[in-house]
């Protein structure tokens, strides 16, 4: 039987997706004797649930940028249409950490929005994309917390759209995170996203710089 992988260890997220591994005894105990230097993990059999290894699988962690992979989720499931633009705000604009580069007043399309914030990792991307959705990013976070429950994540709370400013409100575990890639993995336009090598975001055609901001995905997986 065929099988992929969600592998897990906190605070950095790694996704393998193996196409042609079988399953057997001795593979299991394998993946059982690893030893991770991460002080959370988890590894988690995509195809029926299975934890395979855990350190602290169920240990509250922050959840920094992998916040960014539910707020993708929550805007795929909530926008019928991914090819809205969406205003950016002041608020939005002036997020600290890694940032697109928007201004307030520009308009970029809901979808390029996800994959900046997916792929880059854009903090003013996720918080345009928390506004575009729901009108404001607090009316966003409670739809998002309302979701992460229906995924079976009992141990999780979300406090932002990017993972920035955590505090008591903010919090996951390395489990819950899988249980939340396996969930984002069955979605075909968050595959297609997170699996594509470049993206290219349309600037709005009011602005004298380049016609494209090219993004990169550097992850090797």
């Amino acid at each position: 039987m065929k099988r992929y992988y969600f592998v897990l260890s906190l605070l950095m997220l790694i996704i393998i997706f193996t196409q042609s591994f079988s399953v057997t005894a001795k593979n299991k105990r394998s993946i059982g004797n690893l030893s991770l230097d991460g002080k959370y993990a988890v590894i988690l059999d995509g195809e029926t649930g299975e934890v395979l290894y855990k350190k602290n699988a169920k240990t509250k962690c922050h959840n920094a940028s992998t916040t960014k992979l539910m707020t993708a989720i929550t805007a795929v499931e909530e926008n019928a249409n991914l090819k809205k633009k969406v205003k950016i705000s002041g608020n939005a604009a002036g997020q600290d950490g890694v940032k697109l580069g928007m201004y307030a007043g520009e308009k970029y399309y809901m979808k390029d929005l996800i994959s900046a914030m997916l792929i880059l990792s854009a903090c003013d991307c996720a918080d345009a994309v928390a506004e575009g959705t729901s009108g404001s990013v607090n009316k966003f976070m409670k739809v998002m917390n309302k979701k992460v429950k229906k995924l079976g994540c009992k141990n999780t709370k979300f406090g932002t759209p990017s993972g920035l400013r955590s505090s008591n409100t903010h919090y996951t575990t390395a489990y819950d995170i899988a249980l939340i890639t396996k969930y984002a993995y069955e979605n075909k336009t968050l595959r297609n996203i997170i699996a594509s090598e470049r993206q290219a975001v349309e600037r709005p055609l009011t602005t004298v710089l380049p016609a494209y901001i090219h993004i990169k995905n550097i992850n090797m997986l």
